[in-house]
């Protein structure tokens, strides 16, 4: 008897030290090992882009520029081949402009031009010669290939942009004779036209930068207009299909404000 109790003792404290599992509760050591680690997929991962805003200790995102250079068209009596007949484009015209820089590569523009084309008319019975002076204004945006920081920081010293717009044009044709044609003026005919226009500025640029704040630029823009009476005289003698056009090669100044940041947005900036 004393042997069968000792036996059964013996069991279950052994029982006791070596536990089973029963697979319903995990063992407590294990599972204080073992992490489980949750599988993110990559084609699941978010990507927020953000517009990183352009910002400078000192200088304000505003810019003044102006500028003055030559001016060209393509209309009726005389197309951007006839060097010859506008004088070889010794044209003046001068512009003003005030530029936002929004972006390391991106500002809004607004311009204010003032210009004057001229052509000799190869057809007599219409003119002999028109001069044509006009102003207009336009809104665009500003793309730069290199970002401003690159020019900030002394890097780089040239970027070249390109620039578009929406905008509109008053112009006044006159022929040698000081006739003008008024405010609903007369072609060679009975027609009357607007001396109105809108216009969609597209043109390209190179800046050269003397200091952060200070640059000389270059620009070649053509003016697409709605109008095909730019030189005053439409529907004869046509020498395109197409209304017409004038093109203003430009040397520009280009000054960049001075300003100061708020501190909390420097703050902002570096984090």
């Amino acid at each position: 008897m004393k042997h069968l109790l000792l036996i059964l003792l013996l069991f279950s404290t052994s029982c006791m030290a070596f536990p089973t599992h029963d697979g319903k509760k995990d063992n407590p050591k294990i599972k204080f090992r073992i992490k489980p680690q949750k599988y993110k997929p990559r084609m699941y991962k978010k990507y927020s882009p953000k517009i990183i805003r352009y910002q400078h200790p000192w200088l304000s995102n505003f810019s003044i520029m102006m500028g003055a250079g030559l001016s060209a068209y393509n209309g009726d009596l005389s197309t951007f081949k006839s060097l010859r007949l506008q004088r070889y484009f010794f044209n003046p015209h001068a512009s003003l402009a005030v530029q936002y820089r929004w972006t390391q590569h991106l500002s809004f523009r607004m311009e204010l031009s003032a210009f004057q084309l001229y052509t000799d008319s190869p057809y007599p019975q219409l003119a002999k010669s028109v001069t044509t002076r006009g102003i207009d204004a336009y809104v665009g945006v500003v793309q730069d290939l290199f970002p401003k920081q690159n020019i900030d920081h002394g890097k780089i010293r040239i970027n070249p942009y390109l620039f578009a717009g929406i905008g509109v044009s008053k112009f006044s044709p006159k022929s040698v004779d000081k006739s003008s044609n008024g405010s609903q003026g007369q072609t060679h005919g009975s027609a009357t036209y607007s001396t109105t226009a809108a216009i969609l500025p597209v043109g390209l640029g190179l800046s050269y930068h003397f200091t952060e704040s200070v640059s000389i630029h270059g620009e070649a823009s053509m003016r697409f207009t709605s109008s095909d009476y730019i030189d005053g005289v439409s529907g004869e003698q046509k020498t395109n299909n197409f209304n017409d056009q004038y093109y203003l090669y430009s040397l520009k100044v280009n000054f960049q404000l001075q300003g100061i940041q708020p501190r909390w947005k420097l703050r902002k900036r570096k984090r």
